[in-house]
């Protein structure tokens, strides 16, 4: 072959390789093409971009680009790119994806996303571009992000009426619970004790129903949380039949419970969420038979599993379940119909919790049945074998019978009339001094006022709440900032116990409250403060230095309560405001200032049998007086320690109250009257 044919193979062969391809690709491809030349020229226009920009291949062709789908507000940007990569050979933009908007042949402008790549034509260097039509997808996007938004309000709100329906239903129940524990105490027979029992079993059935409705957001989420310790089925089988039988009794049914063969008497689980699964099935089974039997039974599903599967199923003869509406009984807020909702009442809800308490164990959960006939509830779930000696068995109404709180001081801040009955029955059993507010404002001017072992704050009270309350005694700066703490609340979300350990509290102890909750909290919070409230409690000793009881006694026995808080506090004032007169007075060397605010002090200090204060303040007046400025100044830091001393161990009044009260029976303590 001659050198002549070969350069011309050399010069012919790249076009033709560049040409046919990009021109079959261009045609065939789904995606918009556009070619364009250095100076924006449309070389190529495919029928995809003809699709979607609304124009012809031939009425483009030769056009510049930036005229014909680019928004006028993005040209100028697009020329100046265009000039830089040519003059620099630097482009951003090249091999990227990008999403901006384009223009269509009706002028209404759209979202793209474009990916652009250079190669050499046979005029130069040519720009590729395509470009895919993504309205419908940022669309959707969009919508996505609505639907998102949609629902994290939905779940908001949701969240908001489940705490707000938990409060409103605990705060009665509260009442509720704390009436039948004081009844409890007060000495019944047998026959009571059965019925108070009943009462009690029932209140707590419903704190746990509502309990379970309040974690439904978190079975959904798949966070809630299970134990997984030793019971006796004997007992969960009991506790289930002593809170359905008086109704079942009522309707003059057959209650049965059996045990299969197989079955441990001790079992390995979340007795609580088992307990609520079985009651929630023979609670429907009573309430849908009007005659005949409910049974109860506990078997062994399948034992060659490790750990084995056991079912637990209520059978009744009751009105039973068309074969149609089986397999939705336990969808959320499904009922039969409207006639069976009006007659047998509920909210459809139950049925669903329970299924998801099953799953979230592990296990499944169905019905058999036959309308007209009866139904037949179980549910499955593998549970290992516990040992006998695992449970422990303890009247959780039962308090030592010594207080470790007794004579505790306990401030009370509770706005339920019926509440602050209650608890305050329940600590002054317990031995402790109690003293009651209504909200958040007038704790904080109690404990401005008195020194307290613990604060029992509710959260949610009129006028200044216990997180705010919390907030601004922890913010006062002195020793009562760091007053134990524990919150009560009607509020049953994690949340909230975040919210109030963040606003300061200590401890949150649920509504209704127990007794031993409340017992175990305030010896935990008093006990880790036992070095600061024995030094408090030992300033009595420290009283005896610097006052006078006689003279304090001369003062004070006579006064009214009222009275009393007044002269203590006028005492605490007059201290303050004329030791800061005379350390400003001889700041300023002022002789005068100086005699009148030492005169001052003497006064009050002298009346009140101030041991250390008093002579050192009737000398600082005499050298005053007599001209001895110097002298009289150089006793000023003297004052002020015998001052600060003072108001030290005088505190809110009350240790000096004590101490009276202890020395001279007349007085009376207790200036809260």
């Amino acid at each position: 072959m001659t050198e002549g044919k070969l350069d011309k193979l050399r010069t012919e062969k790249p076009k033709e390789e560049k040409k046919i391809p990009l021109e079959v690709a261009a045609t065939g491809a789904l995606d918009a093409i556009i070619i364009i030349d250095g100076d924006s020229k449309i070389i190529e226009f495919n029928p995809a971009a003809e699709s979607i920009f609304g124009y012809t291949r031939d009425s483009v062709v030769g056009k510049n680009m930036a005229d014909i789908i680019i928004p006028s507000q993005h040209r100028d940007a697009h020329k100046e790119g265009m000039r830089r990569y040519l003059e620099t050979g630097f482009g951003p933009v090249l091999g990227k994806r990008l999403e901006l908007t384009a223009l269509n042949s009706s002028g209404n402008e759209f979202d793209v996303e474009l990916a652009i790549t250079t190669t050499q034509g046979a005029e130069g260097e040519i720009f590729i571009g395509y470009l895919r039509d993504i309205t419908e997808r940022k669309l959707a996007a969009a919508e996505l992000v609505k639907a998102k938004e949609r629902a994290e309000i939905a779940s908001q709100a949701k969240s908001s009426f489940l705490a707000m329906m938990s409060h409103e239903i605990r705060t009665p129940l509260n009442g509720v619970l704390g009436v039948l524990g004081m009844l409890k105490d007060s000495g019944l027979n047998e026959e009571q004790e059965k019925l108070l029992k009943i009462g009690r079993d029932s209140s707590r059935s419903l704190l746990g129903l509502i309990n379970d409705i309040l974690d439904f957001s978190k079975l959904e989420a798949g966070k809630l949380n299970l134990q997984s310790i030793s019971f006796c089925t004997e007992d969960l089988a009991e506790s289930v039949l002593s809170l359905i039988s008086p109704s079942a009794k009522a309707k003059a049914l057959d209650l049965d419970w059996n045990i299969g063969p197989g079955v441990p008497s001790v079992l390995i689980g979340d007795p609580d969420r088992l307990r609520q699964v079985f009651l929630n099935l023979a609670w429907n089974a009573v309430k849908f038979t009007s005659s005949g039997s409910v049974k109860l039974n506990l078997d062994v599903a399948n034992s060659a599993t490790d750990p084995p599967v056991y079912r637990f199923s209520v059978v009744d003869s009751g009105v039973g379940i068309p074969q149609e509406k089986q397999s939705d009984v336990f969808a959320e807020f499904e009922t039969l119909d409207v006639g069976y909702s009006r007659k047998f009442g509920g909210t459809g809800l139950g049925l669903a919790i329970c299924k998801s308490l099953v799953e979230s164990m592990g296990g499944r959960i169905g019905v058999d049945s036959e309308e007209g006939v009866g139904s037949k509830f179980w549910f499955e779930v593998a549970l290992q074998r516990g040992q006998p000696h695992a449970i422990e068995k303890e009247d959780e109404d039962k308090l030592p019978e010594t207080s470790a709180i007794e004579g505790a001081n306990i401030l009370v801040a509770e706005d339920i009339l019926t509440n602050q009955l209650i608890v305050t029955a329940m600590l002054e059993r317990m031995g402790c001094e109690v003293d009651v507010v209504a909200d958040g404002a007038e704790a904080i001017r109690n404990i401005s006022q008195r020194s307290y072992d613990a604060v029992l704050m509710d959260i949610s009270m009129p006028e200044m709440d216990g997180l705010e309350a919390t907030r601004l005694i922890r913010a006062r700066g002195d020793e009562r900032a760091s007053t134990a703490i524990i919150g009560v609340t009607a509020y049953a979300f994690e949340e909230d116990r975040e919210k109030a350990l963040r606003a300061g509290m200590n401890a949150l102890i649920p509504k209704p409250i127990s007794r031993t909750a409340l017992y175990h909290a305030l010896c935990q919070q008093i006990e880790q403060r036992r070095p600061q409230l024995n030094a408090r409690h030992g300033a009595q000793d420290r009283l005896t230095d610097v006052l006078d009881v006689e003279v304090m006694r001369a003062v004070l026995e006579d006064l009214s309560p009222d009275g009393l808080s007044n002269a203590l506090a006028g005492l605490r004032s007059d201290i303050e405001k004329h030791t800061a007169m005379l350390v400003s007075a001889a700041e300023k060397n002022d002789p005068l200032a100086f005699e009148r605010a030492t005169h001052a002090i003497k006064g009050v200090a002298m009346a009140f049998g101030a041991k250390e204060l008093s002579p050192l303040v009737e000398k600082a007046n005499s050298l005053a007086r007599g001209a001895h400025d110097n002298e009289a100044f150089a006793l000023s830091a003297e004052i002020v320690s015998a001052s600060q001393k003072l108001l030290k161990v005088l505190g809110s009044g009350d240790d000096v109250l004590s101490l009276l009260a202890q020395e001279t029976p007349g007085i009376n303590r207790d200036v809260r009257q």
